[in-house]
């Protein structure tokens, strides 16, 4: 699978490899085939690279489900994240229904009205002054309003630099056109 992953993932090179052989192979009057069969033969080939890629997959997952039928234990690669899903994780032992059935329940629900019962934790809590924004605002808007001392300044000489920048370049324009 992963060879026929590899030749599709650089299907790019591979067709300028083939046909840089091609064109040599031409030159020496080896072949005397057209551009036009040659790509041809190229579309053909990665037709059947697919046709392959497909087939490769679906054999995987056979052996998977084969594998999973015989009780296999084994690190199965997740593609999204490219981590493990291990056991010791935590997430799949406590999705296991048998593991869920096992637990004592009765402990869990004494410890939450317990929990309940104290009402809410007195803690210190440190107070800061923040400002809500929406997931839409860009920094450079957030920043405006909330930076102060040195930040704002160094905000401030970029915004004046890039002004300067856009007049320099309408002045240029400007004398261009005249």
């Amino acid at each position: 699978l992963q060879d026929v992953q590899a030749k599709i993932e650089n299907w790019k090179d591979y067709c300028n490899e083939e046909y840089s052989k091609f064109l040599q192979l031409q030159s020496y009057g080896v072949i005397d085939a057209t551009k036009t069969e040659f790509d041809v033969e190229m579309f053909q080939r990665g037709q059947a690279a697919t046709r392959d890629c497909i087939e490769a997959e679906k054999e995987m997952e056979q052996i998977i489900e084969y594998a999973r039928l015989l009780k296999v234990n084994f690190e199965e690669f997740d593609q999204e994240s490219g981590f493990a899903s291990l056991i010791e994780d935590g997430h799949v032992e406590s999705m296991d229904p048998a593991a869920v059935y096992t637990v004592d329940r009765n402990r869990i629900e004494r410890w939450m009205a317990d929990d309940e019962k104290l009402g809410e934790p007195a803690e210190e809590m440190d107070e800061w002054e923040c400002q809500t924004v929406e997931v839409n605002d860009s920094v450079s808007v957030v920043a405006a309003q909330v930076a102060t001392g040195k930040e704002r300044r160094r905000i401030d000489r970029w915004r004046s630099m890039c002004e300067l920048v856009e007049v320099n370049a309408q002045e240029e324009d400007n004398e261009w056109l005249e």
